[in-house]
């Protein structure tokens, strides 16, 4: 019962978070990209796995906070990448 709620809770967040990001595209005062982003990284969209590689690999500094590396711990390597599915951050 208790991963149910979070799941629920969790698809609540992402969702709300990417109905702020197309608010925010209408609107020039609130950012869009930035609700777009984390919207994207709690629904953990598998399209976007790539891409988020892609952005840690060219800002190190980056994948070093603790957020993005639990969130690399929790998913598995990208299925489509030049370097035969390995995560390019390890």
């Amino acid at each position: 019962m208790k991963q149910h709620a979070k799941k629920i809770l969790r698809l609540s967040a992402g969702w709300g978070l990417m109905v702020m990001a197309i608010i925010g595209w209408l609107l020039p005062v609130i950012p869009g990209w930035f609700f777009f982003i984390m919207g994207v990284l709690i629904l953990d969209i598998p399209f976007f796995h790539r891409q988020i590689f892609w952005l840690l690999n060219q800002f190190p500094k980056l994948a070093q906070k603790p957020a993005f590396r639990r969130w690399q711990q929790k998913n598995l390597p990208c299925k489509k990448s030049n370097n035969g599915g390995q995560n390019p951050l390890k």
